[in-house]
């Protein structure tokens, strides 16, 4: 298990990571011995938006001017601190436009041998990777980038899973000057995408940054794959007295990207 934990110099910038993982590799016997490796990791952060233009203030830094206060002796902050309206109070303004992610990745391996005979050997192995991340885009209704749209909320949602499964049978066997080994098997391949991707401005208050609250509807979209691959194969190869070869092999792959008649 492990845990990492950081924050940066600006009041939004911070990232925090779980990580956890399991490995255990058993031989039941002479018949049959098997793994599984399993790998967790859990990410949460948040930054501050780089900004358009004005907002950048990499780029705005140059026009500000050196006499004027950060806040009011009311506390509150002082909104045009530069030479002119167009730049805003960049200590005020990282901390309205606010870019945040989370990721949860799960990796899973699981493999699994039989040795029927001293010849003849069967062999799985299995994947499973999936992910699970939602990004997260708010400028509020008093920064820079949101002032004009009474705020601006962006969301993004992905999630992947990817499984694969290779099952295969192994045979070797010698007598005199003869060698005989063979492979046979089946892989299957299936990925599983799906997007969501949805956007609003017009917030009443940065206390309702949600695309429910929001008064008018900017973009939504979104996008869904679904493959899959199966493949069949067989390799074989003869040996007389180390000097005599001969190999043979056929593979047969489907894939669903391919039009109906052409898989």
């Amino acid at each position: 298990l492990g845990y990492y934990s950081q924050v940066g110099l600006l009041p939004s910038s911070r990232f925090e990571r779980y990580t956890g993982k399991i490995s255990i590799d058993n031989t039941v016997s002479d018949f049959f011995s098997f793994s599984i490796n399993e790998s967790v990791a859990y990410t949460d952060q948040s930054g501050t938006s780089s900004g358009g233009y004005y907002s950048n203030p990499i780029w705005g830094i140059k026009n500000l001017n050196p006499t004027a206060p950060v806040s009011l002796e009311s506390g509150e902050f002082y909104k045009y601190p530069g030479f002119s309206s167009k730049i805003p109070n960049y200590v005020k303004n990282v901390q309205e436009e606010v870019k945040k992610s989370t990721n949860f990745r799960s990796i899973t391996n699981l493999t699994a041998t039989a040795n029927i005979t001293k010849w003849l050997t069967f062999r799985t192995v299995n994947g499973l990777d999936y992910i699970n991340l939602a990004e997260r885009s708010e400028a509020g209704i008093d920064s820079h980038d949101g002032r004009n749209e009474k705020g601006d909320l962006a969301e993004l949602f992905t999630k992947i899973l990817d499984m694969t499964t290779s099952n295969t049978f192994s045979f070797n066997k010698s007598f005199a000057k003869h060698k005989i080994s063979a492979v046979m098997g089946y892989e299957a391949k299936k990925y599983h995408y799906k997007y969501f991707y949805g956007e609003g401005t017009g917030f009443i208050s940065d206390k309702f940054l949600e695309l429910d609250n929001a008064a008018q509807a900017i973009a939504v979209g979104g996008s869904f794959n679904d493959d899959r691959l199966v493949s069949y194969f067989v390799k074989g190869d003869y040996n007389y007295n180390d000097r005599y070869y001969f190999s043979l092999s056929y593979r047969r792959d489907g894939s669903s990207r391919l039009a109906q008649e052409e898989r």
